[in-house]
């Protein structure tokens, strides 16, 4: 009547657990650079995005009334080697007050940033010209 466990027993049951270990810090590591860059196009969108508005809404008196934000070339500044795409790679603000989208779009601006499998997307209000990091209504 041993109730023990032999010693090859445990070694075939350590042996496991280190390899399942193994696999799982791999695969945590690599999800959390996705997540990483992830954030990282989001942001570079965004200040894009936030940047244009301001300057729309401070151009009073500027010969031309409009501001465009370049969002390809936000992302390419943000990342060394390839860096994702974006729908519209283009947005344009219309000078004035409320520093609102061009163009008398009256729907929401949905903007896409596509790596991978997984889009982000944010949303422009066309009459405030707020960005938001959420899908469009």
């Amino acid at each position: 009547m041993n109730r023990g466990f032999t010693l090859i027993e445990l070694v075939i049951v350590i042996g496991l657990i280190g390899t399942i270990s193994a696999l799982g810090i791999s695969r945590f590591s690599a999800s959390g650079t996705s997540i990483a860059n992830r954030i990282e196009a989001q942001e570079a969108v965004y200040q894009a995005l936030q940047t244009a508005r301001d300057g729309a809404l401070h151009r009073a008196g500027a010969p031309s009334d409009t501001v465009e934000a370049d969002l390809s070339a936000a992302l390419d500044a943000a990342f060394d080697d390839a860096a994702p795409a974006v729908i519209p790679s283009r947005v344009t603000f219309s000078q004035g007050r409320d520093g609102g989208l061009s163009g008398g779009r009256t729907t929401p601006l949905e903007i896409t940033i596509a790596p991978q499998n997984d889009p982000i997307r944010l949303c422009v209000y066309p009459e405030s010209g707020r960005a938001a990091k959420e899908t469009c209504p």
